[in-house]
């Protein structure tokens, strides 16, 4: 069992069956090389080759377990992107509407105020939803 004080401290309960998986690997395939040096008549302390072997299923595990979190990252990425698409695209339709229903009104005073709500809604959606180059990463609708 693992102990709560692990899990709160923000250890994900993902990344320790990870790190238990490959131990519980890189035993076995410590116990195999030993075995088959056994059977070789050859003592395992008497070559590096059991320890390359572990070393590289060590190297592939951690590249393994790196290249899952990248495209985990990636994918998480792709989310945020079509969140803030989609909370963009709510916003500018709104204030497309708003200046189709200004076009049709027959006060100018009116339809002008109706134009520039509607265009000042736009602008705050382009300068407070959608990062500028350089600045942010991440949106800061989601910060």
């Amino acid at each position: 069992m693992i102990p709560r004080l692990f899990l709160r401290r923000g250890v994900k309960f993902e990344r320790i069956v990870s790190v238990g998986l490959a131990a519980a690997f890189l035993f076995l395939v410590s116990v195999a090389c030993g075995e088959i040096f056994y059977l070789r008549g050859i003592h395992g302390s008497q070559t590096f080759l059991d320890d390359a072997i572990i070393g590289a299923a060590g190297g592939f595990i951690v590249w393994g377990l790196l290249y899952l979190q990248g495209m985990r990252q990636e994918f998480e990425t792709a989310r945020e992107r079509v969140r803030l698409t989609a909370e963009v695209n709510i916003h500018v339709r709104n204030a497309l509407a708003t200046m189709s229903n200004a076009v049709l009104m027959q006060n100018q005073a009116d339809r002008l105020r109706l134009m520039d709500e509607a265009i000042q809604r736009i602008d705050h959606v382009l300068n407070d939803l959608v990062p500028t180059m350089g600045q942010s990463a991440q949106a800061r609708l989601f910060n």
